[in-house]
This record gives C-alpha cells, structure tokens and sequence, in this order.
C-alpha cells in the first residue's frame, strides 16, 4: 500500500505544472530573443568608426583649446605691459606725440587680437567655434552638423 501511496504521489508531483514558472521561462524567453534582435542590429564597424570620429574631433577641440589659451595669454601679456607703458607716461617729456601714437598702435593690435579670440570661442559648446557657428544658440548635448545646427534649428 505504502509503494501505490508512492506511485501516486511520484506521478502527481511530476504531472503538475507551475504556471507561473512557465509563464516566467516564456516572458524571459521572449526578452531574450528581442535582445538578441538588438545586438543583431548593431553595427559595430559603424559604430567603432563613430568613435574614433568622436576621438578626432575631441583632439581638434583640445588643439583649438590650447590655441585659444595661447591667445588669451598673449592678449594679457600685451595688456600687461601697456598698463605698464601708461602708467610710466609723462605727458612733460618731449616725443610724447610719438609715444602716444605707439600706443595706439599697440591698443589696436590689442583689439586685434580680443577680435580673433572671440572668433576662436565657441560659446553654445557645440563644437563650432563662432566664426563658423551658423546656429550660435545651439541647445546643450544637441548634435549639430557641420554648421553647427542641430535638426530641430533646421526644422525651423
């Protein structure tokens, strides 16, 4: 009797399906295959080229960085040493028509220079300094083409 209560028990517990965990294996079946879909369709060429894209435009970014800098400490320099040249000018020595003109020469390089870093900057940080920049109020993280304007300032 012992062996039939057995059988039956044995042959119950094994014909019984838990249908949450069959419903659980098919949801987690179904989100495996759409990511296996996903991972299919990802170019990793396309997207390695992007990459080293985004590496080159980066190094072009720093190279225009350090020459900015360059032009700001030469623009500070200069304004430095005509601060210098105007605080030791004395309009009782002879030449003073001369030095003056000098002076404004220098302020014109000065200006000059103030003019080409404004070029240089690229104040809506797209990428575009804004002597190229045809959309200079371009929205933060948008992606701009090489005009600097992102789809939606194109769509407008």
């Amino acid at each position: 009797m012992k062996k039939l209560i057995a059988v039956v028990v044995v042959l119950f517990l094994t014909s019984c399906e838990n249908k949450s965990i069959t419903e659980g294996l098919a949801s987690l079946n179904e989100s495996l295959t759409l990511l296996e879909a996903e991972l299919a369709s990802i170019d990793i060429n396309a997207t390695i080229a992007q990459l080293e894209d985004m590496q080159d435009t980066v190094a072009e970014m720093a190279q225009e960085s350090t020459e900015v800098n360059a032009l700001v400490d030469q623009v500070q320099t200069e304004l430095i040493r005509l601060k210098a040249e105007v605080d030791e000018f004395d309009v009782t020595v002879t030449g003073t028509n001369e030095k003056l003109e000098e002076l404004k020469a220098n302020l014109v390089k000065v200006k000059e220079g103030l003019n080409a870093l404004t070029l240089l900057l690229d104040d809506d940080l797209d990428g575009i300094v804004n002597a190229y920049d045809a959309c200079p109020d371009t929205e933060e993280g948008a992606e701009v083409d090489l005009n600097g304007c992102s789809d939606d300032q194109l769509a407008d």
